[in-house]
């Protein structure tokens, strides 16, 4: 009989251990299970959230140049750094469109900000289309930039 006990608690034991460290899990953490399973992730997704009510409309950017070539753009831009941590710019392009022309203009190395900080970049682009012209209706399609930020890579796309 007492083999048989014994065998059959070898054979729950891998439940008991596994109850006994979710147990153990969720008593450090005063039973939240969000900060249980993501520990310090629910701060950063927290700061990341305030990224969505930042108005990047205001002096985010700031377009101080272009310059335009035979054989290409270029856009000097001017970032603000809106945020209160370090944040790097990976990636960054648009498509640039008069209507019926187009030209895409992209960064052509990551650019590492730190809180509040200003820099000038540069958005390039080549092969510019024949008739391709810088008017007041000129149109920014396909925007995308990627930012790394608290360890967390964001792609925004629009």
């Amino acid at each position: 009989m007492g083999k048989r006990a014994f065998g059959i608690f070898l054979g729950f034991l891998p439940y008991i251990i596994l109850l006994l460290s979710v147990f153990i899990a969720l008593n450090e953490s005063d039973f939240d299970t969000e900060r249980a399973l993501l520990g310090n992730a629910g701060q950063i997704i927290d700061r990341i959230s305030n990224f969505y009510t930042i108005d990047f409309s205001g002096d985010s950017f700031k377009i101080t140049g272009i310059d335009i070539t035979q054989e290409s753009v270029k856009i000097i831009l001017e970032i603000n750094s809106p945020f209160d941590f370090p944040v790097i710019i990976k990636d960054m392009s648009a498509e640039l469109s008069d209507g019926s022309t187009s030209v895409k203009v992209e960064l052509l190395e990551e650019v590492k900000l730190r809180p509040g900080e200003s820099k000038t970049v540069e958005l390039v682009g080549s092969g510019l289309e024949e008739g391709f012209s810088f008017r007041s209706d000129v149109s920014v399609q396909n925007f995308r930039i990627v930012l790394e930020m608290l360890g967390i890579t964001l792609d925004v796309k629009s």
